[in-house]
């Protein structure tokens, strides 16, 4: 647990690092979406597509999933680290 949270503040620190880079260039997001020919509504209704198929796929393996892993953590045995 501790190495995912320690990965997440370094890919955080990068990312502020890397904005305030791009930023002394003079590199903006609407640039930035205006070079890949993209607007912030395209982003949005991607972002909207993508969760309307993914919400009842995760759903879907949840319901059976999650039966499975409380099953076998409740009835297996513990790990001995």
């Amino acid at each position: 647990m501790r190495r995912i949270v320690w990965g997440l503040i370094k890919l955080g620190v990068a990312s502020l690092i890397a904005g305030w880079l791009l930023g002394l260039f003079g590199v903006t997001e609407d640039s930035l979406l205006q070079a890949a020919s993209l607007t912030r509504q395209d982003i949005a209704d991607f972002l909207a597509r993508s969760s309307a198929w993914i919400a009842p796929r995760l759903t879907l393996g949840a319901l059976v999933v999650i039966p499975i892993w409380l099953f076998t953590f409740l009835f297996l045995p513990a790990r001995e680290d």
